[in-house]
């Protein structure tokens, strides 16, 4: 019986994060602009995360995929060097950093979505390597 409850927890868990992926609706996301920048990181520079309006609306929109936090935390080196600024999602005014590592994340009041894109160098404008020279990516 215990196992049977423990089990039910885990798999309203495990889903209760694939709901909160499935109920955002990308379309429903207006107005993106860009506000500021911000590093942490010696080698990162406002180059390194370079996105104008019409880009961080591209990486949330069309490019990054979603994701949970915790596959963020797994697979994304960590990087304390990103681009801010806020959107218009559903009404709400929000918050956005796309970070030089190719991760991201809007948040609304008290729901936050988290995004990554292998492929957004071009919007980007950085070299991955450049900026986390202690993670980079394995040549496949």
């Amino acid at each position: 019986m215990a196992i049977r409850k423990i089990l039910s927890i885990l798999i309203l868990t495990c889903l209760s994060g694939c709901v909160s992926m499935m109920d955002f609706n990308r379309d429903s996301i207006k107005d993106v602009f860009v506000l500021d920048f911000e590093s942490k990181e010696q080698n990162c520079d406002r180059s390194s995360v370079g996105v104008n309006h019409t880009d961080a609306r591209k990486f949330f929109q069309n490019r990054a995929t979603m994701m949970t936090k915790r596959q963020i935390d797994v697979y994304y080196p960590y990087v304390m060097c990103y681009a801010m600024g806020s959107l218009v999602y559903m009404g709400a005014v929000c918050e956005w950093k796309i970070y030089a590592s190719g991760t991201g994340n809007i948040k609304c009041k008290d729901r936050t979505w988290y995004f990554a894109c292998d492929d957004c160098d071009d919007l980007l404008h950085k070299d991955f390597d450049r900026v986390c020279c202690k993670c980079p990516r394995s040549a496949d």
